[in-house]
């Protein structure tokens, strides 16, 4: 299509979310235009990496975001012809290396416009710099797991190479905002400036920064959930609400899958294992043997034989053994490893992928390239199909309230006991 929104992130929830905000979404979930995520690469080791966009991605989608696969691999970033692109998701706490795909956009000829704000969250971009809930991000409570952040956008991007455009020319005359953001007709604008950056607190900030944008030539926004909604808002002003059509998945029992350590998917855990569904750890040394021959070597092991039987019962969850316990340098391998053990054990069941790598990994090994987005069930949960109708939820690890993984289930098919039915509810992601 010749309006077809191309978009690109750098993990795999980030892209689903993106991609359904920017298709828009209705107060129902339901995704407002068409919208799919194509995994760029082939599957992968730890160290190597899927980075190239090859071409734009075929398909008839009218929002297409292609997850590259490089959060957790600083430097690493598209490669290819980056003139189709439209968007780009970035982390809205700049984690990862987003700098790495502003440099790629800047020797593509593209000027970079670039807000993180996500009001739903409480956070903020003042003066160049990240706000939670008007605290610095040091002072947030959000550095335990990467202390290394410091919420100082501007830094990262380079100042001499970076315009900033202050709240008070965002909220003035819209003329004023389209001329601040166009390097080229920026009078007052550096001869080494080559990327714009835009504080925004609030949607209307983000509204008015879309709305400029969209009056330039060939423009490129890259931000988080805020922006991304900013632009569904108003590329579906006015649309009519989509037919209520079944789902294209198979409804059924799911595999639910949880690659990460936080609080919250422990809690989610809990109030999914107090509903009947059996939640079953996988020891961390066949993780790791996994991840090292990218099959499960051990087929007979007590713990996959548990999983076995459960899921021949029903809907089951797997995670890490000993997820309690602290193991940063091991986390990653972790999180890929269980995304190879859980392609092994899915068999024709749905799926719930919690964390970007161990989803990644998961459908890397299933041979699944794409998925077509079809509703948000909740904050942070993005229902999507596969070619061959399995369902799958995406969502990040540390997202939504306590009986999201059972409202994914059940949005799925599987109809578990202990909780009402789905009530989507639209939420800016971040």
């Amino acid at each position: 299509m010749s309006d077809q929104l191309v978009a690109l992130a750098d993990d795999l929830s980030g892209a689903a979310e993106a991609a359904v905000l920017l298709a828009g979404v209705h107060p129902d979930g339901r995704v407002a235009r068409s919208a799919s995520v194509v995994l760029g690469g082939t599957p992968s080791s730890v160290g190597n990496v899927p980075s190239s966009l090859r071409k734009p991605p075929a398909g008839d989608d009218e929002v297409v975001v292609m997850d590259l696969d490089t959060r957790d691999r600083p430097g690493t970033t598209a490669a290819g012809d980056l003139g189709s692109v439209g968007f780009c998701k970035v982390d809205s706490l700049f984690r990862g290396d987003p700098g790495a795909l502003v440099d790629r956009l800047i020797e593509h000829g593209r000027t970079p416009i670039v807000t993180t704000a996500v009001p739903a969250l409480g956070r903020t971009l003042i003066h160049g710099r990240i706000l939670v809930h008007g605290a610095p991000l040091t002072d947030s409570g959000l550095l335990t797991l990467e202390p290394t952040m410091t919420g100082d956008v501007l830094g990262q991007l380079g100042r001499e190479r970076t315009k900033t455009v202050p709240l008070e020319t965002v909220r003035g005359p819209r003329q004023a905002l389209i001329a601040a953001l166009d390097l080229r007709s920026s009078s007052d604008s550096d001869d080494e400036q080559r990327v714009v950056l835009v504080d925004a607190e609030n949607d209307h900030d983000l509204d008015a920064v879309v709305s400029a944008a969209q009056a330039l030539p060939t423009p490129v926004l890259v931000g988080a959930g805020g922006l991304a909604a900013a632009v569904g808002r108003r590329a579906t002003a006015g649309t009519p609400l989509p037919h209520d059509a079944p789902s294209a998945h198979q409804p059924g029992p799911s595999l639910v899958v949880v690659g990460t350590a936080s609080a919250s998917a422990t809690a989610q855990l809990r109030v999914l294992a107090d509903a009947g569904v059996p939640v079953l750890p996988i020891p961390r040394a066949v993780l790791l043997d996994a991840l090292v021959d990218h099959e499960v070597r051990d087929i007979d092991h007590p713990a996959l034989l548990a999983v076995r039987a459960a899921r021949n019962a029903g809907t089951v969850a797997i995670t890490l053994e000993d997820r309690e316990v602290p193991t940063p340098h091991l986390s990653r391998r972790l999180a890929a490893g269980l995304g190879v053990v859980a392609s092994t054990l899915a068999g024709s069941c749905n799926l719930v992928l919690t964390g970007g790598e161990t989803a990644r990994r998961t459908l890397d090994h299933l041979g699944v390239d794409r998925l077509r987005l079809e509703r948000v069930l909740d904050h942070g949960c993005v229902l999507g199909v596969t070619a061959t109708g399995r369902g799958v939820v995406t969502r990040p690890g540390s997202f939504g309230a306590p009986d999201n993984l059972l409202l994914a289930v059940r949005a799925l098919g599987d109809a578990v006991p202990g909780a009402a039915a789905p009530n989507p509810r639209k939420a800016a992601l971040a």
